[in-house]
């Protein structure tokens, strides 16, 4: 508690002391009392005469507006004034005289001072960290002012036991706040903190030597700083001096004296009347107690108050009292919606939503604005989430990430991004740049990585068959023109080498946004300011600009994080189209307003009361011994921002059972109501929650009933001739597993599109395998001469070291990291293990002869059979037709029964060509343990292929009939009809999804 000194003298209170009880409109009773007062017909202008203080500017707007509508008239309204004690708010206090003329260091410039010590202090914090280190230096310094403890204080600090962390920081707290006071003065500026306490005191002191010589109120002060302590006494040594305290009334006095936790909602109250020398019974109450009044503070008692629980329940307290418990934050927020939607139905009323939840706020809001409801949000929008603010940060973030594909794709896709064109020419740009480069394997960083990635896709595109030439070549001048693009935007920002100051990276910046934005015909350079948050943006970027870094400096990934950082912790407030009737506040923004419906949202642990936030530079036993407010403080300011809440007459208590899929904990404020509740009448609890439970019923109901109703969906049954006239193994497969793959993909034509940066897949790995044994026997584009002998036990080593120098060429033209580092290990593993075998092979006579062979044959007029076979091996039986896996191999009983008909399909066209099968193989290249490894099960035997065969071509002519002769659909998986588990199909399947698989099988 603030101690006056003797220059400050305890001064009797001789102004009157008044009390709003809670759950009654502030602003409205005070109005009305200072209206009935202070009015005089004979004076018009006695009002012009009255002073009333207040915390915030917030209140003041309220206060007016409640002169306002109480009068009904026009008049001449008292001077209302904020202490501006709170809400971070920096601008000084506008008094009449005695101003101190020494200018105020910006706050801005004070945090890039206080950032360089807290990156010093610690490099390996990135932009985030440190700015919340600095953001919380710099409240500390600001509670330090406030409460009047003088930086000499922190020497004599040494808590016992204190662990090796705090040492470090009070070290560093030592040095920062020697230093910093000489900063100041060598800038000759005053600490925007200091210069509020000062100007504070010369208020008090303009009172303590003229007296309060009019009607001066002090109003809504719950709590204060010593400095806005010692301004209240001042008001109340005069006798036209008056206090107003709020939420406060009878039965709130009857507790003083007692001792309450610092998280009651009274005991910030109680501790501001001691301090001013206040006792109960000079306490008027004004306006009549509501009852729910009774019931909450009964709720709410210290625990020395809970045998008042056992009473019978304040006659009508539960009157007007909702609780809604909602299964999850969806079906609150859907609640809220509506509720706040009712009230639109009658003219006049009102309705806010108080939660400390900025999801549950924003939910709320976009179900309102479908309704075409834009509700004012106090809290606001963050920056980055503007069309400007978004804009803007994006384009630092491609830079500082060297042009990574969805940055990029994000980017040049922006409704403002017009790179000089106009917006049809650059976006025929930005489609082709992202089909060929964006899209698909993640490329090296930077624009160079971008052109090198696009040659490739141009050329890959070129070597697929039937390619059309001349629209990739022109897709493929469209994106080098896009990369142009990107290149000449990004050049003020690319030239930026190295560290550079805030105001070269904002200037270089800003060049950079205009030439991104700028259209054909010269104009739209600066689209993005006229925004509704451009002037926000603005007004950032010129404070940037024109303040000092002080020696900070920033990379380009540092500066991107800046300016993420900062934008997602400013706030911009959109007033245009805002309903006057609808609000969604936060806790403080509630103080002293009222509405006709409240809806306390979020109504969980953890958000009603917010948990402090820890200080991370000093702990409570230290802030204690430096004598400022405990942190739990805070909670007995968010219990009496509760409590005003909860009694007003209409009020709605809801909160979601579930919270990110976990069991959430009910607010302790719901949990102490549901125990008063309770030890009075089991019954009234359930009640209370079956009234408000009936709109989440209603919700329920609507949600059911706007579902369509239940159809299957349509059969699929393309016409015979657009069947595909070729079929090969996969064609095959996809006919028996699940024939809506061969429809979507042969017929239908679709094709997925690859994902931005994707990842090294399994089918990549496949193909570099492939390749690499390719190379081995038959020589390939850019790699090594095959080994030219057949590998014997006496050249294995020579063999080995052959086949890795193979695995080497191709991997170094792979440009993933992922694949060098992890699988390369594995392919020597497995080179080791291939050598091994083919040694065997030959010794028993066995001989590769056909590598990447193709066959083809016809099923019938219109229906040619087509499979590719990795190799076919010469045995003295006859040809071995072998398939490469590097996942995962299908079962013998898949293969026999066809449902995994490669081999089969391959032994049936080698025959048709007039070979001798002679068996086949699957050879799994990923091997289940320590990495690579060869396998040939399942096999098909010399013996078994005539009746495997026959059976083959017989079912492919069944297959045939069924989808041109029967004409059956062509469906997703066909219930019964296929053995596989669904799962299994569906895994690495592009239409899994869009098939309606589920609605076939219910």
């Amino acid at each position: 508690m603030h101690q006056h000194t003797p220059e400050q003298p305890v001064l009797p209170v001789r102004g009157r002391i008044l009390a709003v009880p809670p759950g009654l409109p502030f602003a409205q009773v005070l109005a009305a009392h200072i209206l009935t007062q202070h009015t005089d017909p004979a004076n018009p202008l006695a009002l012009a005469d009255v002073t009333v203080w207040l915390p915030t500017q917030r209140a003041v707007k309220a206060l007016r507006e409640a002169f306002v509508t109480t009068s009904g008239d026009g008049l001449v309204m008292p001077r209302l004034r904020a202490l501006r004690l709170g809400e971070g708010e920096s601008e000084p206090l506008m008094f009449e005289q005695e101003i101190d003329p020494t200018p105020t260091m910006p706050e801005l410039a004070r945090l890039l001072y206080l950032m360089r010590q807290v990156q010093a202090k610690d490099s390996r914090m990135n932009v985030s960290q440190a700015l919340d280190s600095t953001q919380s230096l710099a409240a500390l310094f600001d509670r330090l002012m406030q409460y009047d403890v003088p930086f000499e204080a922190l020497t004599a600090l040494v808590p016992p036991d204190m662990a090796s962390h705090w040492e470090q920081n009070l070290l560093f707290l030592r040095i920062v706040f020697e230093f910093y006071p000489a900063w100041l003065a060598e800038n000759g500026k005053a600490d925007a903190s200091a210069k509020r306490r000062k100007l504070l005191d010369i208020q008090a002191d303009i009172y303590r030597r003229t007296g309060v010589d009019k009607p001066t109120y002090a109003a809504g002060f719950a709590d204060t700083t010593p400095a806005g302590r010692v301004v209240l006494q001042s008001i109340l040594a005069g006798e036209k001096g008056t206090l107003v305290l709020p939420s406060v009334d009878g039965q709130t006095l009857r507790l003083a004296g007692q001792p309450l936790p610092a998280s009651h909602p009274h005991a910030a109250t109680f501790g501001l009347m001691d301090s001013l020398g206040i006792t109960p019974e000079q306490v008027e109450v004004i306006g009549i107690t509501p009852a729910r009044a009774a019931l909450w503070q009964q709720a709410l008692c210290p625990p020395q108050g809970v045998g008042t629980w056992r009473e019978a329940l304040p006659v009508g307290a539960t009157s007007g009292l909702h609780l809604v418990e909602a299964p999850n934050i969806r079906t609150e927020a859907d609640v809220i919606a509506h509720l706040m939607r009712e009230v639109l139905e009658e003219p006049g009323k009102t309705c806010a939503l108080v939660t400390p939840s900025r999801g549950l706020g924003q939910r709320v809001a976009d179900r309102l604005r479908g309704w075409g409801v834009h509700v004012n949000d106090s809290a606001g929008v963050p920056l980055r989430q503007c069309p400007a603010g978004g804009f803007f940060a994006l384009l630092a973030q491609v830079v500082a990430g060297r042009f990574r594909p969805l940055d990029v794709a994000m980017l040049t896709r922006h409704p403002f991004a017009h790179f000089g064109m106009t917006k049809k020419d650059w976006r025929k740009r930005a489609g082709a740049l992202e089909m060929l480069v964006l899209r698909g394997p993640r490329p090296a960083a930077g624009l160079d990585g971008l052109t090198r990635r696009l040659h490739e896709a141009r050329k890959e595109q070129m070597d697929r068959p039937n390619a059309n030439h001349a629209w990739i070549q022109a897709q493929a001048d469209l994106a080098l023109e896009a990369l142009d693009g990107l290149k000449r935007v990004c050049a003020p920002l690319d030239a930026v080498r190295g560290d550079a100051p805030l105001g070269v990276w904002v200037e270089a910046h800003v060049q950079a946004a205009k030439a991104a934005s700028l259209r054909a015909d010269g104009t739209g350079g600066d689209m993005f300011l006229r925004e509704a948050d451009g002037d926000a943006l603005a007004t950032l970027l010129d404070d940037w600009r024109r303040t000092d870094s002080h020696g900070l400096t920033f990379k380009a990934p540092d500066y991107a994080g800046w300016v993420e950082t900062v934008f997602d912790r400013t706030a911009v407030r959109l007033r245009y189209k805002q309903h006057p009737r609808l609000f969604i506040w936060g806790s403080p923004e509630s103080r002293l307003q009222a509405v006709d419906r409240v809806i306390i949202g979020g109504c969980n642990e953890g958000g009603w009361p917010r948990t402090p936030k820890p200080d991370p530079w000093l702990n409570r036993e230290m802030l204690s011994q430096l004598g400022l407010p405990d942190p739990e403080g805070q909670i007995g300011l968010n219990a009496q921002d509760f409590l005003h809440l909860a009694c007003q007459p209409e009020v709605y208590l809801t909160r979601a059972v579930k919270e990110d899929g976990a069991e959430a904990v009910p607010s302790r404020y719901w949990a102490k109501l549901h125990a008063r509740l309770q030890a009075a009448d089991v019954t009234a609890y359930a009640k209370l929650l079956e009234k408000g439970n009936h709109w989440v019923r209603s919700i329920d109901r609507l949600h059911r009933s706007a579902l369509p109703p239940k159809t299957l969906p349509a059969e699929v049954m393309p016409e015979v001739a657009d069947l595909p006239p070729t079929w090969s193994a996969s064609t095959v497969r996809d006919l028996m597993q699940c024939p809506y793959r061969t429809y979507a993909g042969k017929i239908l034509g679709l094709e997925a599109l690859p994902a931005f940066e994707e990842a090294p897949d399994a089918a990549e790995r496949g193909t570099l395998l492939h390749l690499c044994l390719h190379a081995f026997f038959e020589p390939q584009d850019g790699l090594p001469p095959p080994f030219g002998q057949d590998v014997t036990h006496a050249n294995k080593a020579a063999a080995e070291e052959h086949l890795l120098t193979i695995g080497e060429a191709a991997f170094a033209r792979v440009a993933s990291p992922t694949i060098r580092a992890v699988w390369w290990p594995r392919f020597k593993r497995m080179a080791a293990e291939f050598v091994e075998v083919q040694a065997e092979h030959t010794a028993a006579g066995r001989t590769p002869a056909h590598f990447e062979v193709s066959h083809d044959s016809r099923l019938d007029v219109a229906t040619k059979l087509y499979a590719r076979a990795d190799r076919i091996d010469h045995t003295s039986a006859g040809l071995v037709v072998m398939d490469y896996k590097t996942g995962g191999i299908p079962s013998k009983g898949d293969v026999r029964q066809g449902l995994e008909p490669q081999l089969t399909l391959e032994l049936l066209l080698l025959q048709d060509a007039g070979q001798t099968p002679a068996g086949a193989e699957y050879w799994q290249l990923a091997g289940s343990g320590t990495g690579f490894g060869l396998v040939s099960s399942p096999s098909i035997a010399v013996d078994e292929v005539p009746e495997l065969v026959a059976e083959a071509r017989d079912g492919l002519k069944r297959l045939k009939a069924h989808f041109t002769d029967d004409r059956h659909p062509m469906q997703a998986m066909p219930a019964g009809n296929s053995p596989l588990k669904p799962e299994g199909l569906c895994t690495y399947c592009d239409f899994a999804g869009i098939c309606r698989f589920k609605e076939w099988q219910s």
